[in-house]
């Protein structure tokens, strides 16, 4: 597939050094080891979401090893969360060997089921082609699965597709609605990309894209 040409608004310029990354988690917050335990004892009953639970709290430690162990447990027995964390741990290499095929076959189960931070990172996956043949449009598929669900990467990033025809129709009206979406959810970078194509896009079409991007929110 053509690489995507850099457009006079730069946008996909700031596409590759914003990155991957999720920027809507909440802070992690120290456990008392009353609550330790009880999470522990819950683990080793074999309770899915408890063993999620303990993948996150060994993660924060940095103890990947037992993270990996606890989650990949609870990704067994199909839940959402771990499957999408798991697949972020060999995306990354963490805590294992990365790869990606692994990567994505366990965000595919978990995006099927309705997971929206399995449907971003599958269509990070098409985007860059990582462990997949490289597919604008069904990054784009993804994305808008995970936007929907109010994901607020996924809306930044498919702003951007449409901004530039890639995988999408060129649609700048739309594209700018998305940012808007974004910017409204709190996505900083969104805002930064929203004061560059304000230079190139005319007032008439940013206002309608703005109306647009109010009733998006409403009725989703």
């Amino acid at each position: 597939m053509n690489k995507i040409k850099i457009l006079t608004i730069g946008i996909f310029t700031l596409i590759l050094v914003s990155g991957c990354t999720q920027n809507n988690k909440k802070p992690f917050l120290p456990i008392q080891e009353s609550d330790f335990s009880r999470i522990y004892e819950l683990a080793k009953r074999g309770d899915s979401e408890a063993q999620r639970k303990l993948g996150v709290i060994y993660g924060k430690r940095e103890n990947y090893k037992e993270k990996f162990k606890w989650t990949e447990l609870s990704a067994k027995q199909g839940n959402t969360k771990a499957q999408y964390s798991l697949g972020s741990m060999y995306a990354h290499g963490q805590g294992v060997v990365k790869n990606y095929k692994k990567a994505n076959r366990l965000w595919r189960n978990a995006a099927r089921k309705g997971d929206r931070e399995a449907e971003y990172g599958l269509g990070v996956s098409y985007f860059y082609g990582n462990g997949v043949a490289q597919n604008y449009k069904k990054a784009g598929v993804w994305w808008k699965k995970a936007a929907v669900q109010g994901d607020v990467e996924s809306q930044f990033w498919l702003g951007q597709l449409y901004l530039n025809g890639a995988g999408v129709p060129l649609d700048y009206i739309r594209g700018y609605m998305f940012l808007n979406i974004a910017v409204s959810n709190g996505h900083q970078k969104a805002q930064i990309l929203i004061d560059k194509v304000n230079k190139k896009i005319p007032e008439s079409e940013q206002n309608k894209a703005q109306k647009l991007a109010r009733e998006w929110m409403r009725t989703h």
